[in-house]
């Protein structure tokens, strides 16, 4: 729903992936917003909420990764 496989550049972990899936999920959420009553506003900004700390998490691991592949090639 977010990155359609033909969006992807080859990496859907990738910052860029990551950053048009959040813009796509945010704009989405913005969209019902308008739709729905004001107590399921907190639901969809959870799932927001939700969504970024999986990509922070993502991204944080990418870069222990990358930290260990450069730290392992100087030996």
């Amino acid at each position: 729903m977010l990155a359609p496989s033909s969006k992807w550049d080859n990496r859907v972990r990738s910052p860029s992936s990551i950053h048009h899936m959040q813009r796509e999920l945010h704009q989405y959420i913005e969209l019902e917003k308008s739709h729905i009553e004001d107590g399921d506003i907190e639901v969809l900004v959870n799932i927001m909420r939700t969504f970024n700390v999986c990509c922070d998490i993502i991204k944080d691991e990418e870069n222990k990764l990358a930290s260990m592949t450069t730290d392992g090639a100087q030996w």
